[in-house]
């Protein structure tokens, strides 16, 4: 009898399959894949696809065993190991799943039994059951991390209740220039909080506005904060702290999330009369680049206005592929920053535009020009 094909050996098939069952850790590097800073040890982590590029198009989740490039040109996705560390080309097949499943291949065989077959499926099995508990596990954690995240959120939200608002006030009425009429000051609050670095360390503490993440029952399921005012060493800019880790000489981040952000939104405006519900969505991913383009409709006297709510998505991927479409909503403007990475942007409204269309909603996507974002333009005109 003569030997299998290679690709038929039953010994090699399994040693294929403890290759995509392999370490994630390890095909991330095989991949040539590096996160983002603040995330290299996350579970869900971000950054440049070795393929295609950007910034944080490409997204790594080490628990589910998952990944995924927004990329136009690319699309990659897969849940195993093998197939993430054979993404960009750096390594090939068989150098790809010796590393992974921690042994070399197997020899060719010339056959295999019937005690051999049950004995190979079982081993199959095993891998499988594994693999199996590994993804129940996970989703139990997950599920009691957002439970505390959930928790967290609404303790924050609540605890915020009877703060003053004037800090916020002035934030956006004199450092960003927005027009305040119509806001929905039920969503907003303000609260003094520390900011903290990737490794819980207190680098400023001071005001922020907290506005109020909600789901498609309108449900609070998290809250977005946004530090306002000067750092401790007087430093601003567009009126957030300039706070920089000494640890590591980089800016740390003013706005953050908290809570359940997949699928919910920020309601900012609401433009309708009493009892009557809108038909047309503009929605941006900051909140001060959808009262920007509000500001400025309204400052037009435009059309736009009549039967409108603004939403802030709170980020790219989010507008993509979670923030449902309304049932009431029978139009959508899109609102893309141009100081953002243009091509994830456009790819990321392109992928909202499609689902929104899908549920029969018009689509319109509007960009600031490049460099710039709608507050800038606000500003300059």
């Amino acid at each position: 009898m003569s030997a299998p094909r290679r690709e038929q050996d039953p010994e090699f098939k399994l040693w294929i399959e403890k290759a995509k069952a392999g370490s994630m850790e390890i095909a991330i590097a095989l991949s040539g894949f590096s996160p983002n800073k603040g995330c290299e040890r996350a579970k869900e982590r971000t950054g440049p696809c070795p393929v295609c590029g950007g910034d944080d198009r490409f997204a790594v989740n080490v628990i589910r065993r998952k990944f995924n490039c927004r990329g136009k040109s690319c699309r990659a996705r897969g849940n195993n190991a093998l197939a993430l560390a054979l993404h960009g080309g750096r390594v090939g097949f068989i150098e790809a799943c010796e590393a992974l499943a921690l042994e070399p291949p197997p020899r060719p065989m010339r056959g295999e039994t019937a005690g051999q077959k049950a004995e190979r499926e079982a081993r199959v099995a095993e891998l499988k059951a594994k693999a199996e508990a590994d993804e129940l596990e996970w989703r139990k954690a997950e599920a009691e991390a957002d439970a505390y995240r959930l928790k967290s959120a609404r303790r924050l939200w609540d605890k915020a209740a009877c703060g003053d608002l004037a800090p916020v006030m002035a934030y956006l009425a004199h450092e960003r220039g927005l027009d305040l009429h119509g806001l929905n000051l039920a969503a907003i609050r303000q609260a003094d909080l520390p900011l903290k670095n990737d490794r819980k360390d207190v680098l400023h503490t001071g005001p922020a506005m907290l506005c109020a993440m909600v789901d498609a029952a309108g449900k609070l399921v998290g809250v977005h904060r946004t530090w306002i005012g000067p750092a401790r060493d007087g430093l601003i800019s567009k009126g957030r702290p300039l706070v920089v880790d000494p640890a590591t000489g980089e800016r740390v981040k003013t706005k953050k999330g908290l809570g359940l952000k997949k699928g919910a939104v920020i309601r900012l405006v609401r433009v309708t009369g009493e009892g009557e519900k809108p038909r047309r969505l503009l929605m941006g991913e900051g909140i001060e680049t959808t009262l920007s383009v509000y500001t400025a409709l309204r400052k037009a006297g435009s059309p736009l206005l009549e039967g409108a709510a603004f939403w802030c998505g709170i980020d790219l991927g989010n507008i993509a592929y979670s923030v449902p479409a309304p049932d009431w909503c029978s139009e959508l403007i899109l609102l893309g920053d141009g100081d953002s990475d243009p091509h994830d942007t456009r790819e990321a409204l392109a992928a909202c535009a499609a689902r929104f269309r899908a549920a029969g909603v018009t689509v319109r996507i509007a960009m600031a020009p490049e460099g710039q974002d709608f507050n800038d333009m606000l500003g300059a005109g």
